[in-house]
Formats: C-alpha cells, sequence, structure tokens
C-alpha cells in the first residue's frame, strides 16, 4: 500500500532521544533536511493507512545561505529517498510554508507535494453554510466580502461561494483582476459583484469577510470588526480544517492524536484514492481540486455540495 508524508514545525519528535534533540541547535538537528518524527497511522473505517512524519526549523526571519532550506538538491535528495520508501504524496503544513518545494530540479520519480489549500477551502464552504445556520442569515440577502491579493485565491473561493450568494464583494488592489474575474462570475452563477480597491468603501455593508491568504497592502479598519470574519491560507494550520469532523484518526508511533492539518489530511485523502499525478501547492488554486476532494470525503461518508 502506498504511503503518504507530512514535513511541519508542529510536529514533535517521538524518539528515545527526544529530549537530546530537542537540546541541539536547529541547525544542526536539521543539516541534512526534514527529522523524521517517527510512524504516522491513520484509522478510518476499520482500514488503516501508513505514513512518515518530518520536522522542519520554525520560520525564521531569515534563512541562512548555506542552510537545507536554500538547497535544491538536499531537498531533491530528501524527495527520492522517500518515494524509495513507497511515499507518493507529501503534505507540506503552512507553518512550513517558506520551504519552497518547488525548487528541487524536475526528476520523474519524486513524491508529489499538497499543501493543503484545496482541503482547507472545501471544508470552509461547509463552515461557512453552517454560519448561515448559526447567525439566521438569509444567503439571498447576505452581503459578504472576499479580500486578498495573492494569487488566485479569492477568485476560487468567490467562484466556489458565488452560487449560493446573491450579494458579492470583490476587494484587492489589481483593478483589471477584479474585473475579469467579476465577468467570470457573471457568466457561471449570474450575480454582479461589487468591486473595491479601498476595503474602507467596500466593507460597509458587509456582513462577512473572508481574507485569502496574506495581506500587505490591504488594510482592515479597525470600525469593520463588527463583521464576521474569516481567514484562509494563513501561515499557521486552519482551525476551520483542524475541527473538521472528517471519520479519519491520525496517531504517532507513540499512539497519541495528532489534530488534522489540512496539509496532512489532503496528503492522506490524495493517498488513499491514489491522487498522486500533480503537485497542489502554490496561490495559482485549481476549482477542480475541491470537486476531487468531495468525491473522495463522499465516498467515506463526508458529503459536501460544491
Amino acid at each position: 500500500m502506498k504511503k503518504f508524508g507530512f514535513v511541519s514545525p508542529l510536529l514533535e519528535i517521538t524518539s528515545p532521544l527526544k529530549y537530546l534533540r530537542q537540546m541541539l541547535p536547529a541547525g544542526w538537528k536539521h543539516k541534512r533536511g526534514p527529522y523524521p518524527t517517527g510512524e504516522l497511522t491513520v484509522l478510518f473505517q476499520k482500514e488503516q493507512l501508513l505514513g512518515q512524519g518530518f520536522q522542519t526549523p520554525k520560520p525564521p526571519k531569515e534563512i541562512e545561505p548555506k542552510s537545507f532550506l536554500n538547497n535544491p538538491k538536499a531537498w531533491q535528495a530528501f524527495y527520492q529517498k522517500n518515494y524509495e520508501l513507497g511515499i507518493r504524496v507529501i503534505g507540506i503544513d503552512p507553518a512550513g510554508a517558506f520551504l519552497a518545494p518547488e525548487a528541487a530540479e524536475p526528476a520523474e520519480k519524486i513524491p508529489i507535494i499538497s499543501d493543503g489549500r484545496a482541503l482547507e477551502l472545501l471544508l470552509f464552504l461547509q463552515k461557512f453554510r453552517n454560519t448561515l445556520k448559526i447567525y439566521q442569515l438569509n444567503s439571498q440577502k447576505t452581503e459578504v466580502a472576499i479580500l486578498w491579493e495573492e494569487g488566485n485565491l479569492g477568485a476560487v473561493c468567490a467562484r466556489l461561494l458565488a452560487k449560493e450568494l446573491r450579494f458579492l464583494t470583490l476587494i484587492g488592489p489589481n483593478w483589471r483582476s477584479l474585473e475579469r474575474i467579476a465577468n467570470q462570475l457573471t457568466g457561471e452563477a449570474g450575480i454582479t459583484p461589487k468591486l473595491f480597491v479601498d476595503p474602507l468603501a467596500g466593507l460597509k455593508k458587509v456582513r462577512i469577510g473572508i481574507i485569502c491568504g496574506q495581506l500587505s497592502s490591504l488594510t482592515i479598519p479597525e470600525a469593520y470588526r463588527r463583521i464576521i470574519w474569516y481567514k484562509l491560507f494563513q501561515n499557521f494550520p486552519s482551525l476551520i480544517a483542524i475541527n473538521s469532523d472528517l471519520p479519519l484518526s491520525v496517531c504517532n508511533q507513540k499512539g497519541m492524536k495528532i489534530p488534522l492539518y489540512p496539509a496532512l489530511g489532503e496528503a492522506i485523502l490524495r493517498t488513499m484514492a491514489e491522487l498522486d499525478q500533480e503537485d497542489w501547492v502554490g496561490t495559482n488554486l485549481q476549482l477542480e481540486r475541491m470537486s476531487q476532494l468531495a468525491r473522495i470525503l463522499g465516498e467515506i461518508g463526508v458529503p459536501i455540495r460544491t
């Protein structure tokens, strides 16, 4: 059976030398790449799937030039070694997004990479629907705003939600990009979203705000803290995915349960379904990925309508 891998600064070393390893400087401990933390076991529907965890140092402010993090050959060796061990999908935790896995040179026999963004957005769709119910909000009357700067993250989120909304506001620094996405939404969902490059003007009547990715030029005014806010695709694990009720239980080699981080869950699901043909990493998110994950979740008893 194929295995999965999970790379994260949040994993703890479970070997007998744990405390000795923790005392070592990060530069020594991770000199040759991500440090193995032990076997991971996934239980689902009376079956199990095996994987391997790896720890990386927490993101530093500046990465040293000689660090393995800047060494494509070191990553290439890491990927090839794990492929030989049967690992076909490796999840990269957002807390370790600085790793830049795409830096490795192309090769035929290396695992594909998953960063968890597709699963995070899919589970957010379910969370969004629950929010409307909890706050007794009518989807045809509630104004929702999506703010983003990176790639197409906000655009994909808008396409996923547009079929359920009437009033949608898009806020971003690139007006031409907003216009292009608005035309796409009109063709796909029949709605005409409002467009703004200034959050102060765009958030006046908004009830739910969704921030997709990191914001650098857009600033949220203090006056709009009353809005129900969600932050997706941040440089830390999403509670939306961790708190999901997926019928998957992940334990380390000591039998202790670990949270189902988005990148971990995505790597597990893709390994289960043998979706190991291409990398799912970066800010160019494809809508089709959510449909594929929704199909897999439906097969294990978690239907999510996309």
